[in-house]
This record gives C-alpha cells, structure tokens and sequence, in this order.
C-alpha cells in the first residue's frame, strides 16, 4: 500500500493519517482509506497515472520512459504498476 500513497502523492492528492489509517483526499467530498485505493489493480486508475508520467517527463528519464513503454506492450497491470513507481521514484530523486 505505501507505493499507492507514492502514487496519489506524486498525482497531487493529500495523504493523512486518521483513526489508524492513512486517507487519500481526492477532493472536500471525497476521501478513501489507502487500503481503498485501486491503482495497483484497476486499469482506470493506472492509466492516468501514467499519463502524468510521460507528461511529466524530465530530463535524463529516457530509460524509464522506455521501462514504461515495454511495461504497457505486456498489456501487465502489475508490469505498468512497477514501472511507473520505478519512474515515480527517479522522478522524486531528481
């Protein structure tokens, strides 16, 4: 779970911690648990994560944009995911 709290960071979102759990706030009316978010197992929620990911391509990050790429012709959901946290990570190194 701590790599869907990397995700909804890196998409801009607030992570908190209440009663034990650690929330996501999507917006003022809308707030999950982390253990409620799908991005590890729902294409509807990858997705737009890896748009922000070849949208927010940086300097130097050719390798993991091809990582990406090759993750996506696996038509993998779990191949996608690790690549874009490998790209999410380099990126917040940078």
């Amino acid at each position: 779970m701590k790599d869907n709290k990397l995700i909804a960071e890196f998409m801009g979102y607030d992570t908190y911690e209440s009663n034990g759990y650690i929330m996501v706030r999507y917006s003022d009316n809308n707030e999950r648990t982390l253990q409620d978010t799908h991005y590890h197992s729902s294409w509807n929620w990858l997705m737009p994560v890896v748009d922000k990911c070849f949208d927010t391509h940086f300097e130097y990050s050719d390798d993991f944009i091809f990582l990406l790429n090759d993750a996506l012709l696996t038509t993998n959901i779990d191949e996608v995911y690790k690549a874009a946290i490998e790209f999410i990570k380099e990126y917040k190194e940078i």
